[in-house]
């Protein structure tokens, strides 16, 4: 069972990640970038961000035409520690990008992938903040 304390801790890390994914699809990609520790890594379509000023910098450089929707499930989160956590959750990703602005709703024919997340936490102070970060895809769509 537990405690009060870890049930703090739960919320706190699964509002981080939650939060994250909508910084993401809003493109409030400085808010995204601030939900990682000092050292955080994000694994990132086969590349290794380290820290949030190399995440915001990769974040800043993706096409103002494209529309993304990360749908979060299952969040599990297991307190590892007073200062560390862990969260296993599935994840579908949504996205639409035809080089011209957007005009909602956009037609899709499928998702781009369905996969599981893999998220380490840190406390910082009284933040709770991704150590690391990972989409493993399970399944990917023909378009």
């Amino acid at each position: 069972m537990n405690t009060p304390d870890q049930l703090a801790i739960q919320w706190a890390c699964q509002r981080t990640l939650t939060g994250y994914f909508l910084d993401l699809d809003a493109g409030r990609y400085e808010a995204l970038a601030a939900r990682f520790a000092a050292d955080g890594v994000w694994h990132r379509q086969g590349k290794v961000l380290t820290g949030p000023a190399q995440i915001l910098e990769i974040m800043q450089s993706r096409p103002a035409s494209g529309i993304t929707m990360h749908v979060l499930a299952n969040v599990h989160v297991t307190v590892t520690s007073t200062d560390t956590a862990f969260s296993e959750s599935y994840l579908t990703v949504y996205g639409f990008n035809n080089g011209e602005p957007i005009v909602k709703p956009v037609s899709i024919k499928a998702p781009l992938r369905v996969g599981h997340c893999d998220t380490r936490f840190s406390r910082v102070g009284d933040q709770w903040l991704i150590a690391e970060h990972a989409l493993h895809p399970d399944f990917s769509f023909v378009a």
